[in-house]
């Protein structure tokens, strides 16, 4: 991975500013609305301070002010010139740069003419102490002190002093030049003419403090070599700066209980200063969103003639755009143009590292790295889901149509947001998930069935606090469709074995029920569960349509308070069938279902004995046969009138 980050850094950064390598950018619009910069402008020759926020964000914006994020750790004193917040330049900007011997004597004019110092032990932090005095120059009518005494008997002080400040400032611009802090996407700082940015001592400390520090100079000393490239010269263990954690750093099993990392890693300092710039360039360029999770996709690039930064700017949106497509398939078509649209980069032959990662205080944390995934993963999910969804329309005629794609593994298995414990092992068996899914490696049914099932009965129960909460209970079957499909994904996707081809064709059923039971691969057990479920659906169907005509809840079926959601053990099975027997008499129906009934009693009595299936199996195959039932009295419904179609809902 860091071969290829650092493969992409190079032909990124070329010949460039090293600088450039940090450069983070930002948004040119919002909402249809261009952003602007907002310049604090100091003339230290005149005594004289200004604010201007003429200038709208372009391309060159991020480059020219030298926007590079936040300068070491969440904690550390902050002296960026340039950032998305004017936090930073409101308060500690120039007391840092001034501590650091960054333009000192201009800085200390400015602070001593266009700064109010507060009380250090009051404020309660040195990055509070100095603030710009928006009373003196005009920008608020109110006095320091006063704004002081607003908050100074608040928790957090200082904070609540720079949030006054800075809400001064915010409607001080928009009352002078009608503009919002919602459309300001940078703050930097002129002095005397001159964009900090621009000043060399500036830009020095900066490369100073982003780019670690060399150990071994020169090639007198051949005690460390990079490990990327082999040489000799320049060479730093300092892995600190890196933005993304590849590993643990702050162990000693990590540093060889030694003072630093040079037993363990070192690079040297033209491969740092790629690999800075091909993570810069994933962040902005190939990071999204899969299930809840930030993702970097990495390229790793095996041949590519002629291939420049331009160039693999294009085909990272081509990537990513793939990517974004395929997390829902409802418009197949679309995500076929995708696909074909990656055909223009036949030339280049790459694969692709998907990177999980988590950020938190200014560093990223990787969860998972899934490598060497062919983009041809995507043209065979296309193919899968199009069979899946062709099969979905042949037997419910667009009443549930099958969405499929990649977020539908994070729906697949619960999540309880409230149990912090329970929510990181969960994660881990859902990236584990994303890994076979992206790899065709093989999973666990029965797992992957255990955890449908849980889904089903938190939609089932209105259980609060998990992933799939938002779903409706009277749509569970379309819920349960879903999950029956999306197992039936996982076997087009080489992650599972498929089941057993029985022929039922002589079996005393209707073509379509025998048809997709088939096509499910259900053997004489899965089949059984599958029927029994199926008239669980018509004597829910029955209750419902009577409870309906009797002015009640249309969509209560009292049968379903007779299945266990959390599994049913085959000796409950005949006593199952047994009250399924007795409430289609109840509902005046088994003359309708006999015929089902005498082709599950024969396949349950022939396999009983010999019964296989685990408890979590029998319930989701019966429920695929309720879900089955559910959904064809609607289908009927439709063919005769009705316009009726399947609602919008979270996917399992």
């Amino acid at each position: 991975m860091l071969e290829s980050i650092i493969a992409l850094g190079d032909m990124v950064l070329g010949e460039r500013d090293k600088l450039i390598s940090l450069i983070k950018k930002v948004p040119y619009e919002k909402k249809g609305k261009p952003q602007h910069v907002c310049k604090f402008i100091f003339n230290t020759e005149k005594g004289e301070f200004k604010v201007d926020v003429n200038e709208e964000i372009d391309a060159s914006s991020a480059y020219k002010y030298l926007h590079i994020g936040r300068i070491g750790s969440s904690r550390s004193p902050q002296w960026q010139v340039t950032s998305t917040t004017s936090n930073y330049i409101l308060s500690e900007f120039f007391p840092n740069i001034y501590e650091l011997g960054i333009l000192k004597e201009k800085a200390d004019y400015i602070v001593e003419n266009f700064y109010y110092e507060f009380p250090r032990e009051e404020v309660g932090d040195k990055k509070y102490q100095y603030m710009l005095d928006i009373s003196k120059l005009g920008i608020t009518d109110k006095d320091m002190e006063d704004i002081w005494e607003e908050v100074k008997n608040e928790s957090k002080p200082g904070k609540k002093l720079l949030d006054k400040i800075q809400k001064e400032l915010n409607n001080w611009l928009k009352n002078t030049y009608g503009i919002t802090s919602k459309e300001i996407g940078l703050y930097t700082v002129i002095i005397d003419d001159i964009p900090v940015s621009d000043y060399p001592e500036y830009r020095e400390k900066v490369i100073e403090a982003k780019f670690p520090q060399v150990i071994q100079e020169n090639k007198t000393n051949y005690d460390l070599e990079c490990n990327i490239c082999g040489s000799r010269e320049n060479i730093s263990s300092d892995l600190n700066k890196m933005q993304i954690k590849y590993f643990t750093t702050n162990q000693e099993i990590f540093k060889g209980n030694l003072e630093d990392y040079r037993k363990s890693l070192n690079l040297c300092r033209d491969c740092i200063e790629k690999m800075q710039a091909g993570e810069n360039f994933l962040k902005q360029n190939m990071k999204t969103q899969i299930g809840g999770f930030d993702v970097l996709v990495i390229p790793d690039l095996i041949y590519g003639e002629g291939l420049n930064a331009g160039r693999m700017e294009e085909l990272s949106k081509n990537i990513v755009g793939t990517i974004n497509g395929a997390k829902s398939l409802k418009e197949l078509g679309e995500f076929k143009k995708l696909i074909d649209q990656m055909k223009d980069f036949d030339d280049i032959y790459y694969l692709l590292d998907f990177v999980f990662i988590r950020e938190a205080n200014a560093s990223t944390k990787i969860l998972r790295l899934i490598k060497d995934v062919h983009p041809s993963f995507f043209e065979k999910m296309s193919r899968a889901v199009g069979d899946l969804q062709k099969k979905a329309e042949d037997y419910f005629k667009g009443i549930y149509r099958y969405n499929g794609g990649l977020e539908q593994v994070y729906y697949s298995i619960p999540i309880r947001f409230s149990d912090k414990k329970s929510e990181n092992a969960t994660f881990r068996d859902i990236l584990a998930l994303y890994d076979a899914l992206f790899t065709g490696r093989q999973v666990d049914k029965k797992h992957i069935i255990e955890n449908l099932n849980t889904c089903f009965a938190v939609v089932f129960y209105e259980r609060k606090g998990f992933n799939v909460s938002g779903a409706k209970k009277e749509n569970l079957h379309y819920k349960i469709l879903d999950g029956v499909f999306f197992v039936k994904f996982l076997e087009y996707m080489g992650c599972m074995k498929g089941g057993e081809r029985v022929d039922y064709s002589r079996l005393d059923l209707k073509e379509e029920v025998k048809n997709f039971m088939q096509d499910m691969g259900y053997n004489e057990m899965q089949g059984a569960m599958f029927l029994l479920g199926y008239l669980v659906g018509e004597v829910g169907n029955a209750q419902a349509k009577r409870l309906k005509e009797s002015g009640g809840e249309g969509n209560y079926k009292p049968v379903l308070n007779k299945i266990n959601f959390n599994g049913i053990d085959t000796s409950k099975l005949m006593k199952l069938r047994s009250e399924i027997f007795n409430k289609m008499r109840q509902e005046k129906i088994l003359h309708y279902n006999e015929r089902v009934f005498a082709v599950l009693s024969q396949l349950m009595d022939k396999n009983l004995p010999n019964w296989k299936l685990s408890k979590d199996e029998n319930l989701f195959y019966l429920l695929s046969g309720y879900a089955y039932a559910t959904t064809a009295p609607i289908k009927k419904t439709k063919e005769e009138g009705n316009n009726g179609q399947q609602p919008d809902a979270l996917p399992l």
